[in-house]
């Protein structure tokens, strides 16, 4: 594709944002599943749980198994979540993120969409 993540950070940031997937550590390296992703398992069921127990939970789990505090080396941290589910929430979002903060919710496959994730 011409127009990804990684090119519309870039030209919106004029060159100051770069998106990568390239880590100096070798111990975050050798648990991703793919190049950027960590899969993680959760203790809390999403349909009983709030988002922000979910996120507590994806917090507690990834840091356990890349054995570090986040946000860590990373300057930005996105967690997928595979569905919304009703629990203290409406649901009418494809993503949330904290202003001036590391960190961004995905749902389903939102995150393939630039334009999701340039907005987040």
């Amino acid at each position: 594709d011409k127009v990804t993540v990684k090119s519309g950070f870039e030209a919106c940031s004029f060159g100051k944002f770069s998106v990568t997937n390239d880590y100096e550590n070798e111990g975050i390296r050798k648990r991703l599943s793919a190049p950027g992703v960590l899969d993680i398992d959760i203790d809390v069921k999403l349909k009983e749980s709030s988002q922000e127990t979910i996120v507590a939970a994806m917090k507690k789990s990834t840091e356990s198994e890349l054995r570090m505090s986040l946000p860590g080396p990373f300057d930005h941290v996105v967690f997928v979540v595979e569905a919304c589910y009703e629990v203290d929430t409406t649901c009418q979002f494809a993503a949330y993120a904290y202003v001036n903060h590391w960190l961004s919710l995905f749902v389903g496959e939102n995150y393939k969409y630039p334009a999701v994730v340039m907005h987040e």
